[in-house]
């Protein structure tokens, strides 16, 4: 666990593990600064040093290469630690370069000012005085710590001058202070140290200000512990602040320079706190990512009054420590709403309230965004299956994606958790809804969605509370070729069924592949109208007379007069105002229709009393819906029923069957001209069936099938094989037309 405000290239000794703590209440926003153009802050770098005219950044990958970049713009200056060394930001244009992996073990150093990148550093031997490096003081002086012969520890002012090392003790500390450390940098003329002192196995810890110019110590503060190398130290003109850490978790001990008045502020458990200062406000924040999938303790980077109670928002997250410059400014690598994701400098406005202004920018946003989409015209004639996909800037939120049938706001709904390990995350950036073309796909048995235009809409909620929630919309489409049998437009079969009333129902059906069985989805039954028990027949025919190849039927009244119902593809209302076709259709005792021909015009085929079939061809226009008829043979007086069942042998044209007065049922193959091969054998015991529908593919499966109803509350599909031979397969009990409260005396 560590408390820190600056970077080095280095490493810092860890603390105690801790746990988390509650979030902070709501706080006001700091007022944002007008500034020039933010500088481009590197990709894949964070933070590691504030300075006069520029900050230095550390890559994230394996190289961890150092970079000063300029506020100003221009090229970024490498900086290139000694071998087996690091880099310490000093919150000045002074980097220093030591021979250790982490600053407090340097014993060689070299001061480069970055003001100046090709000027030449000034090296000093720490290690020929037997001293390791505390702070920079200036291009060419450091805070040093010096082992005396006798082991103890002493501060010392130690300078290049003429090539030489010279050096001086700092004064009014106590004799036995040692392990030195700071993480402030040096400010008009002060120092800001934290030391151990007392004896071994009961040593406490020391904070002083130094003057520099005095060489001594000037303001003594007690502390708790030492604090070496995990606790942070912060001072202003006002006031000085440090980290503690014990059993109850992070604590900031904050001192009035004037009154001497101290307060503490328990700041919980956190692995890593990160704190600084700038005037007397107390900069406070713990690490996090703006992938990070919840909030952290302490996620958004806060300012709270060292003589008040108010509390200010800073910036949304920060990932790295805030980074303190000599001018009393800190700079916070993360990201705001308004801005997106760079660098910021907090700074001390007017009346004291903190300042943030941006001086590098990422050019990505911190808010989620919204990048684009890839939502075809989904062709589920094509597919049965699409991946809906959407880009965001980051993944690490809650979804909630609706596709709404624009028709009749019948909708589909997925709500996702995204994270690295999800199903739906495809790359970085994308994420992608499986989708069937199924309103309710958490079911077996969902209902089919409509054909026509959609409207999607997703709801995206960050996870870790970085950013308000995205909502975007947009627009596709949902597309099958018209089945003859689907009266409302979704793709899969309904069944049209009339009452003992005289109503028209519309039943909807699904493919239930768990059960195998032909099922109804939710909301499956609704009714057309009343008034058809005028009609002593009632056939469905296919598409015909409909400007968009609707399905439609033909109905015959009591007269003879054959009319046509053309479809209408629509959820709601099936069929458009009735159409006459002509009179004398009661000279036909059966009637089937289908596409016979293959030409996608609705044909009829109609036997008379005494068992001659006659074929009408379709035309497709409802004033003249049928070419004259032609005469195919006789003997289908032997037949009680005849359906039409589409092409279920993969013929030329659209198939019958028929079953005679002893229950057997009878295949004839079509020819696509109207005519049909010799009849086969499918088999016997279907005069248990009432009605015989060629319902279509009701299994998804490509194949026609067939749903026969029984008289006594039973129904039963048969699922279509493709073969002449054997065209169905075995019979599966369906609740369809059967639990609905109704007795039908007609289905089709």
């Amino acid at each position: 666990m560590t408390a820190v405000l600056a970077v080095t290239a280095g490493t810092l000794t860890a603390g105690p593990a801790a746990l988390a703590v509650p979030a902070a209440g709501p706080a006001a926003v700091a007022p944002a600064a007008v500034a020039a153009d933010p500088v481009p802050f590197p990709s894949n770098a964070k933070i590691a040093g504030a300075g006069a005219t520029g900050f230095l950044t550390r890559s994230t990958d394996e190289s961890r290469e150092l970079r000063w970049t300029p506020y100003a713009g221009g090229a970024p200056t490498v900086v290139t630690p000694p071998a087996g060394g690091a880099v310490a930001a000093t919150g000045t244009d002074v980097l220093v370069l030591g021979d250790a992996n982490a600053p407090a073990y340097f014993r060689s150093v070299t001061l480069r000012n970055m003001a100046d990148p090709a000027s030449p550093g000034v090296s000093m031997d720490l290690g020929s005085i037997s001293a390791t490096y505390v702070a920079a003081v200036s291009p060419t002086s450091v805070l040093a710590q010096v082992t005396a012969e006798d082991g103890t520890k002493q501060l010392h002012l130690v300078s290049k001058e003429a090539g030489e090392l010279a050096g001086r003790k700092v004064t009014g500390l106590p004799a036995d202070a040692g392990d030195f450390f700071t993480s402030a940098p040096v400010r008009d003329g002060e120092a800001f140290v934290g030391y151990g002192q007392g004896p071994a196995g009961a040593r406490t810890g020391g904070r002083a200000v130094i003057d520099l110019a005095a060489g001594k110590a000037v303001e003594s503060y007690a502390s708790g512990e030492s604090g070496y190398l995990v606790h942070t130290l912060a001072f202003s003109d006002s006031h000085v602040v440090w980290s503690e850490h014990d059993s109850d978790g992070w604590t900031v001990v904050s001192v009035d320079r004037g009154t001497r008045a101290e307060r503490r502020f328990p700041l919980g458990r956190a692995e890593e706190l990160y704190i600084g200062l700038t005037g007397s406000r107390l900069v406070y924040a713990t690490r996090s990512a703006l992938t990070d999938s919840a909030p952290s303790l302490h996620q958004t980077v806060r300012a709270t009054s060292l003589t008040g109670d108010d509390t200010v928002d800073l910036v949304a997250y920060t990932y790295a420590p805030p980074q303190p410059a000599a001018d009393g400014s800190l700079l916070v690598g993360g990201g705001r709403v308004e801005d997106g994701e760079g660098l910021f400098r907090i700074s001390t406005g007017q009346h004291g309230v903190p300042v943030v202004t941006q001086v590098a920018s990422s050019y990505r946003p911190t808010a989620i965004a919204y990048l684009g989409s890839e939502l075809p015209v989904l062709n589920f004639d094509r597919s049965q299956e699409y991946l809906l996909k959407w880009r965001l800037s980051r993944l690490n939120a809650d979804v909630t994606v609706t596709l709404t049938h624009r028709a009749t706001r019948q909708s589909f709904t997925r709500e996702v958790k995204l994270n690295p390990d999800s199903p739906y995350v495809l790359d970085a950036h994308t994420f992608g809804i499986p989708w069937q073309g199924i309103l309710d796909d958490t079911t077996s048995t969902g209902r089919s969605a409509y054909n026509g235009p959609y409207d999607w809409s997703i709801r995206v909620v960050p996870q870790n509370g970085i950013g308000p929630e995205l909502r975007q919309t947009g627009g596709t489409e949902v597309y099958r070729q018209t089945k003859p049998h689907d009266f409302n437009y979704n793709g899969s079969p309904d069944l049209l069924s009339r009452d003992t009333s005289g109503r028209l129902w519309r039943t909807d059906t699904v493919f239930d592949k768990a059960g195998n069985r032909l099922a109804l989805p939710d909301g499956a039954r609704s009714e057309v109208g009343a008034g058809w028990g005028v009609y002593n027949t009632l056939e469905n025919i296919g598409t015909a007379g409909s400007w968009d190849e609707a399905p439609g039927i033909v109905a015959r009244d009591t007269s003879g007069v054959l009319w046509l119902y053309p479809g209408l593809n629509s959820p709601t209302v099936p069929f458009s105002r009735r159409q006459q076709v002509g009179g004398g259709w009661q000279v036909y005792d059966k009637l089937a229709g289908s596409d016979l021909t293959g030409d996608h015009d609705a044909d009829l085929v109609a036997a008379d009393r005494s068992g001659t079939l006659w074929f009408y061809e379709g035309t497709g226009i409802y004033k003249s819906l049928f070419k004259t008829r032609k005469k195919i043979g006789g003997g289908w007086q032997i037949y009680n029923r005849i359906t039409a069942v589409g092409n279920i042998a993969g013929g030329p044209g659209g198939d019958l069957v028929a079953r005679d007065k002893d229950g057997v049922l009878w295949l004839y193959l079509g020819k696509g001209d109207g005519t049909f091969t010799a009849r086969t054998r499918i088999g016997g015991g279907w005069n248990a069936y009432s009605e015989l529908v060629g319902i279509g593919d009701g299994n998804r499966d490509g194949k026609p099938d067939l749903y026969a109803y029984g008289p006594n509350g039973t129904a039963y599909f048969y699922a279509g094989t493709g073969s002449r031979t054997a065209p169905f397969a075995g019979r599966t009990p369906t609740k369809v037309l059967v639990n609905d409260g109704a007795r039908y005396d007609h289905v089709l």
